[in-house]
């Protein structure tokens, strides 16, 4: 029968201890999308007194990234112009991030 032998308090300098490798970064890139996109729209094609045309024109771009190396995420950044009638109507920026 074997006993336990109690050799006092440990002290932490004597633990062995793998050290950290700080060679792959904790956040990785993995692709840059650019886009571009247009849209119309006419409404009431029947009648040209109460006819409207509205249209977008925008572009964005989106990052896919990843942190920890398991934490797969796209960041996107976006700008679009509405139009109305042949005239600008408004613009919007746009951020987002997905977390996947």
């Amino acid at each position: 029968m074997a006993e336990a032998i109690d050799s006092g308090p440990v002290d932490p300098a004597d633990i062995d201890q793998e050290e950290i490798d700080h060679e792959h970064p904790d956040v990785t890139g993995g692709w840059l999308r650019p886009a571009v996109f247009v849209t119309g729209l006419r409404t009431d094609l029947e009648r040209a007194a109460t006819r409207k045309d509205y249209a977008s024109v925008g572009s964005q771009v989106d990052l896919r990234f990843s942190v920890l190396h398991w934490y797969e995420m796209i960041l996107s950044a976006g700008y679009a112009v509405g139009i109305e009638s042949g005239r600008k109507a408004g613009h919007e920026w746009m951020i987002s991030l997905k977390i996947m």
